[in-house]
């Protein structure tokens, strides 16, 4: 059998709002992807590293999910300022978009939640069940279910230990003058969409 090797690599073009656009651009930093006649492609693509997430000075993790230690393309990660420090929107200027997190109590199922809930939705991912709670003005917490899937919740009632595994997840709103928000972008450069620092002001908290 015999093998050729491609020239180029490529990643798929991507627009402002992270949606891809069916186009194609060449990542020039990115080494030849094998091909063989027999095995084909040889390797695989995979995203670029941006590395350690940088904390700034004065701000705090709001969670293991939102402010992960490391980020690969296109990952996110949100860091609050504490209190008497808020965010320097004048680098970037356009805020943080989504004001709430989510507090993951793990191996938790909430005793109302097969009555009274805004809706149970089937074959639902996590991601998805955020999406659909952030859209309800109604939605304080979701359930991930062992079976029922993703739960919608007005309120929680008693907590319970889970025995399959179940997980909530309560929405937290975030104070938007005290959020930095950044992704890794293509490249490996953290990309901003708020400011960059937490300074100090008079009179917080």
């Amino acid at each position: 059998a015999t093998s050729t090797t491609s020239t180029m690599a490529t990643t798929a073009a991507l627009t402002d709002d992270w949606t891809y656009t069916g186009d194609c651009k060449f990542n020039e930093a990115s080494p030849p992807i094998g091909w063989d006649s027999v095995m084909g492609w040889l390797d695989q693509c995979a995203p670029e590293e941006c590395g350690a997430t940088p904390q700034p000075p004065h701000a705090e993790p709001i969670s293991d999910d939102e402010s992960p230690k490391r980020l690969v393309f296109p990952e996110l990660a949100r860091y609050v300022c504490e209190i008497g420090y808020r965010t320097d929107y004048s680098e970037l200027g356009t805020g943080a978009e989504d004001l709430h997190t989510y507090a993951r109590s793990p191996s938790t199922y909430c005793t109302t939640a097969l009555r009274g809930n805004l809706g149970i939705h089937a074959g639902v991912g996590e991601e998805e069940c955020k999406a659909l709670c952030n859209a309800s003005v109604n939605c304080t917490a979701i359930e991930l279910g062992c079976s029922a899937g993703c739960i919608l919740l007005a309120e929680c009632g008693e907590r319970l230990p889970s025995q399959c595994g179940a997980q909530l997840l309560e929405r937290k709103p975030l104070p938007s003058d005290r959020v930095v928000a950044f992704r890794c972008g293509a490249g490996g450069i953290f990309e901003y969409s708020t400011g960059q620092r937490c300074m100090p002001v008079c009179g917080d908290g």
